[in-house]
């Protein structure tokens, strides 16, 4: 009669199972990433979790384009390595792990002799660029090019980013173009030739200048709405504007006519430069109101003729385009965010004043009964008005146009985001100012239209918003923004 098996026996024969049931050696997969295999069959854990081939054959598998990729990217960081080596006098090699006179004996464990980590990284920046730029120069390492392209790739996705009203994301990828765009040096042709080398053509010359150009664009447009400082330094005062975007194309230097950054705006540009020109408004207005918020905090009066010039400014903008429109009616949708930008900075300037919280002239124009009458505050604070007034007329009629020029889907698909903020800051102001929450400067009875304008414009804003929100969903973002703010004043006017 056979004994029944007992329990460790069972244990035993199972313990066998699970070792035959293991390979011999570890999978190509693994060896590969280095990570350590189970031996399963037939795939391992890692393999059957990544549900990929698990292959256990002493045959190594040919080589990817990955491995291909990793090969050479090892060799770029060996090359970067001898450069350094060849110019310096050996004390940038790294410490040898069994030299006992690099570290205090006794004290110190020693290094060990295994790769680090970070050796493996697929980094092919030499670290000296970022950590000593003098030592960077002198060595006279190389950096793998192109670089352009970067900067230019991270555009496009700041762009997609930014229509889609996908935050922060947004705003962390334009601020990574502009810390881009400094590290190569753009756009001074001096500092970005120490990296990217000498311009060979004219084309290569203007590539770089529209790069930067982008990016400063970028860097204003994602700070309007937040009032956050932006990132991107001024241009100087001889800084060239892009060229048109036809010459550019065509590479046609003999018609590259373009114009510095000082140039007035009565003069004619591309629509790239006027953009140029839009974006360089949004930043001082931007800059006053960081100034305004500083002299509030000190106690300290305003400054009504930096006010006046950059509402001046403003409106000359505004106006050129407007007459270039009519003059180019096929470069509509190319002049347009370079208007609205314009209409940006206007808004962003007089909001501050229009509520009548600033200190501006000899006299405080809020919370000081007697002294809402006085010359100089009261003058600035209808002057802010009036001017809010007129930009939310144009942003109406601004609005109204797009709605009719984009009927048809093909052209809705032209339409940039850029536009975007300005119908909607435009919309959001008449509504707040519409609201007698704040007061009746805007309600009194000589301007009984406001409301209506204030009913206008944000109809008019909520259709164009509408209709290319399937385009961008910025756009609808921004209509929930301004459903938001409609619950805000129906509050105001209950309460």
């Amino acid at each position: 009669m056979r004994r029944p098996r007992t329990s460790t026996a069972l244990h035993q024969h199972d313990g066998c199972a699970k070792a035959a049931a293991k390979a011999n050696q570890a999978c190509h997969s693994c060896k590969r990433q280095k990570r350590k295999c189970d031996k399963a069959l037939p795939s391992c854990g890692l393999c059957s979790r990544m549900s990929r081939t698990c292959d256990y054959s002493d045959v190594p598998p040919a080589p990817t384009a990955e491995d291909i990729m990793s090969l050479q990217l090892k060799l770029l960081e060996l090359e970067s390595r001898l450069s350094i080596s060849s110019g310096s006098d050996g004390s940038l090699g790294r410490l040898d792990p069994h030299n006992e006179t690099a570290s205090h004996q006794g004290h110190t464990p020693r290094l060990q002799a295994r790769e680090p980590l970070w050796e493996s990284s697929l980094n092919v920046f030499p670290s000296t660029a970022f950590l000593d730029a003098r030592l960077f120069r002198r060595v006279g390492l190389s950096i793998p090019r192109p670089l352009c392209d970067v900067p230019q790739a991270l555009i496009l996705v700041a762009l997609y980013e930014y229509g889609q009203g996908i935050y922060p994301a947004a705003w962390m990828t334009v601020g990574q173009c502009v810390r881009y765009a400094d590290f190569i040096g753009l756009p001074s042709y001096q500092d970005s030739n120490n990296i990217l080398g000498q311009c060979g053509t004219w084309i290569e010359m203007e590539e770089r200048r529209r790069t930067w150009w982008a990016v400063y664009i970028l860097d204003k447009l994602v700070a309007i709405g937040s009032r956050k400082r932006p990132l991107s330094t001024e241009p100087s005062a001889n800084e060239m504007l892009p060229v048109a975007d036809s010459a550019f194309d065509a590479g046609d230097i003999s018609a590259a006519v373009q114009g510095t950054v000082s140039a007035p705006f009565t003069e004619p540009q591309s629509p790239f430069s006027r953009l140029c020109q839009g974006a360089m408004l949004v930043s001082r207005a931007l800059d006053h109101a960081r100034r305004v918020e500083l002299r509030k905090l000190n106690g300290e009066l305003g400054d009504a003729v930096e006010v006046g010039n950059l509402a001046d400014s403003a409106c000359s903008l505004f106006v050129s385009i407007q007459g270039e429109l009519v003059a180019q009616p096929a470069a509509y949708f190319s002049l347009m965010p370079a208007q609205c930008m314009a209409l940006s900075a206007t808004t962003t300037t007089l909001s501050m004043y229009a509520a009548g919280d600033a200190q501006v002239g000899d006299f405080p124009t809020a919370g000081i009964s007697g002294l809402e009458g006085c010359e100089d505050g009261l003058s600035l604070h209808m002057t802010a008005l009036e001017g809010l007034r007129k930009t939310a007329a144009r942003a109406r009629e601004l609005a109204r146009d797009l709605l009719a020029m984009t009927v048809r889907d093909e052209e809705a698909v032209k339409t940039s985001p850029l536009i975007l903020g300005a119908v909607y800051s435009a919309a959001a102001e008449a509504f707040l100012l519409a609201a007698p929450a704040l007061e009746s400067s805007w309600k009194d009875s000589s301007n009984g239209g406001d409301d209506l304008l204030a009913t206008t414009t944000t109809e008019a804003a909520r259709k164009c918003l509408a209709r290319l929100s399937p385009r961008w969903r910025l756009a609808g973002e921004y209509l929930r923004a301004l459903d938001h703010l409609e619950v805000v004043v129906v509050l105001a006017r209950t309460y």
